[in-house]
């Protein structure tokens, strides 16, 4: 996680990695990504996805524009990973938008809260 916080602080740099390669950081950045938040309790409890934190609900319809800052083809001898994954991009969104103008976040259920709307 260091090593990843280290080279988005660097808008990933190639420069900025000492012990990583592009394709093993990008790798680490999206394992983070995907897992990030997740509890022992989020894991036993798939039918409950709110359980876990940092993550976003309901924005598989949504459209985003983001500064990207590396874009990674993977070597496919090199990288055998739960998912099919060829490519890897890594960015800060500018803005996302949803067709409802809501985004509902997972973690608005454990706080009772259902839609939160961000304008």
């Amino acid at each position: 996680m260091w090593s990843v916080r280290e080279w988005l602080a660097a808008r990933c740099a190639e420069t900025s990695l000492r012990h990583d390669d592009m394709q093993s950081i990008s790798v680490e950045a999206m394992k983070i990504a995907f897992d990030q938040g997740f509890t022992q309790e989020s894991r036993e409890a798939t039918d409950r996805p709110w359980m876990r934190g940092y993550t976003f609900g309901d924005a598989t319809d949504s459209e985003w524009f983001a500064e990207i800052h590396s874009d990674v083809v993977l070597d496919k001898d090199r990288w055998s990973l739960d998912e099919p994954v060829d490519r890897i991009v890594v960015g800060a969104p500018l803005w996302v938008r949803t067709p409802r103008a809501a985004a509902r976040r997972y973690r608005d259920f454990r706080t009772g809260e259902k839609v939160r709307r961000y304008e």
